[in-house]
């Protein structure tokens, strides 16, 4: 049975990508920008096309949510002093105030190996 109105090399490369196991962001943008373009309903769309309507209403939620994915390697964040320059010849401390609100402190001569995997721990919130 012919598709109405859809030319074969339309009909294999949305159906090649409906039979692809998994789909990148990119892929699935692709997807979206098409059928919002197209004017017809989501499950219409699916149809049409041959892709699987579960699959294009979870894209469609993962692609609505901002990532949570935590970034890779550390970031830089705003820092904001709260007095005056200490004497340094008094034992120097170094606050460190993480996202989570916990604090840690290191007095001069810290390991930095050692301190990052020290907030590594404390920023996963397995402790």
């Amino acid at each position: 049975m012919a598709r109405r109105g859809l030319s074969s090399a339309k009909r294999s490369r949305w159906s090649d990508l409906g039979r692809k196991r998994r789909w990148t962001s990119e892929e699935a943008r692709a997807v979206f920008e098409v059928q919002s373009r197209s004017g017809v309903s989501l499950a219409a769309f699916a149809r049409e096309h041959e892709l699987g309507l579960p699959r294009l209403y979870d894209w469609r939620r993962r692609l609505a949510q901002p990532s949570t994915r935590p970034a890779k390697g550390p970031r830089l964040l705003p820092v904001r002093l709260i007095s005056t320059v200490p004497d340094l010849r008094e034992h120097s401390v170094i606050e460190v105030v993480l996202v989570s609100g916990r604090r840690v402190r290191v007095a001069e001569g810290f390991d930095p190996v050692a301190l990052g995997r020290v907030i590594e721990v404390l920023e996963r919130g397995t402790c």
